[in-house]
């Protein structure tokens, strides 16, 4: 061997010695500043030994050694740099760092503070991302062309039909031909909205005013209905009707005895038929008496007082339903019979049920009125209140059985004529009613 042969091998075999001491020493230094996780995955997606790992970006280890379970599962040893610490329960991931960039395993730190011990084994996640590949894209950029390709020839099949050429050609007629329709359309309502403007800003007017005098109506009935003296005429009320009730339910029974008596019905009846048979003797007898006077028929005639109204006296028609067909008109007349107290008397629900409205009125102050006494035919109590001078509102509880709660507002157009809304029978069925009174 010459001299320049031997100076080469020798030159080779040093280059391999020293490789292997860098080697050598590179690994144990690797382990020695290094500890050891495991991680386990369905599929390595391709990842090899030296794969970078990082975590929030930084590169803290690298991948030590690539396997298999026994059971077929991917197995990667990560060598992490001991001066980085990786929070337990931290997820592991396969990524890519381009759209043609190698592949790293990426960990996704948890908000813990307890951080995962050497020689640590994790679950990775079950199905692992595969990481994006430019063939891939080539592939489904292909596909899309040839939908592309697809739509193109369907679209110059449809519109070289000549029917439906003239079908779009209408169509849009009749679409500019609208649209001109609508613009006429809202130019007019624009003219009509200008020629009544005022009477829209006074229904407005009117609207808002409405609306403050119903607030100022609740707070003051808030207030009346906390009046300690007006609570106190309520409890002594209801205890009123409630005795009213027992003793009225004790003579109906009183009665309920007395007519099922077969000798009392006997002797009724027997009374009944002697007061005809008197009567019509009586009627007889005067015929005579007259004929035998030459008077004629006899003329009985009967002088009655005219009834004179005390001022104050107030006569009430109002019609309220729900527009069901289901309307009540009640009829009503007032009569002051002293500074503070008058009678309520009328018909409830008229021309129908016709129930009796018998009530003693005590009016609390000039705004203020309770009532008590009979309400559709059963024991209740009411309370009226006048807000302004077209706005009243008033609440009737009645029919101690089953309670019945009517609350009503009235607001008066003129004089005479209001307008009626509220709601009927809020304890067991509300249902909301409109209508109108007239009062004189």
């Amino acid at each position: 061997m010459s001299h320049v042969g031997r100076v080469g091998l020798i030159l080779v075999v040093g280059a391999v010695v020293f490789s292997g001491i860098f080697y050598l020493l590179s690994g144990r230094y690797a382990q020695r500043n290094s500890y050891s996780i495991t991680v386990v995955f369905d599929n390595a997606l391709g990842l090899q030994y030296g794969s970078k790992v990082r975590m929030a970006g930084v590169d803290i280890g690298m991948v030590a050694d690539v396997g298999l379970t026994p059971d077929n599962r991917a197995r990667l040893r990560l060598n992490i740099d001991k001066k980085y610490g990786i929070p337990e329960g931290s997820r592991f991931t396969i990524a890519t760092g381009a759209l043609i960039g190698e592949k790293f395993l990426e960990i996704l730190p948890a908000r813990s503070s307890r951080l995962m011990e050497p020689e640590t084994i994790v679950q990775g996640p079950q199905q692992v991302q595969k990481p994006f590949q430019i063939e891939e894209v080539g592939t489904e950029v292909n596909k899309l062309l040839a939908d592309l390709q697809k739509i193109a020839k369907s679209l110059d099949t449809i519109l070289s039909n000549r029917d439906l050429q003239r079908g779009v050609v209408e169509t849009v007629t009749n679409l500019a031909r609208t649209t001109a329709r609508t613009e006429r359309l809202i130019a007019e309502a624009q003219e009509v909205v200008l020629r009544n403007q005022s009477q829209v800003d006074q229904t407005m007017a009117n609207l808002a005013q409405a609306s403050i005098e119903l607030r100022a109506a609740i707070a003051e009935v808030h207030g009346v209905v906390k009046r300690p003296d007006l609570q106190e005429n309520v409890v002594e009320t209801a205890a009123a009707l409630r005795t009213a009730s027992e003793r009225l339910d004790a003579v109906v029974q009183d009665v309920r005895d007395i007519t099922s008596d077969p000798d009392v019905s006997r002797n009724l009846r027997e009374s009944a038929q002697n007061l005809s048979e008197a009567t019509a003797h009586a009627r007889d007898v005067g015929e005579r008496v007259c004929r035998f006077l030459g008077s004629g028929q006899p003329k009985i005639t009967v002088n009655l007082p005219k009834p004179k109204l005390q001022s104050g006296s107030r006569f009430v028609i109002e019609a309220a339903g729900s527009g069901s067909g289901n309307t009540r008109t009640d009829v009503i007349f007032t009569l002051p019979t002293g500074q503070n107290t008058g009678l309520r008397l009328g018909l409830y629900d008229f021309t129908e049920a016709d129930k009796i409205i018998a009530q003693r009125v005590h009016w609390v102050d000039p705004k203020t009125a309770m009532r008590y006494g009979i309400f559709g035919g059963h024991p209740g109590v009411g309370m009226d209140y006048d807000i302004s001078r077209k706005f009243n509102m008033s609440a009737d509880l009645y029919h101690p059985k089953y309670p019945r709660l009517d609350v009503r507002g009235r607001y008066f157009l003129t004089k005479d004529l209001g307008t009626v809304f509220g709601v009927d029978g809020i304890l067991r069925q509300p249902r909301a009613i409109v209508g109108i009174q007239w009062r004189q």
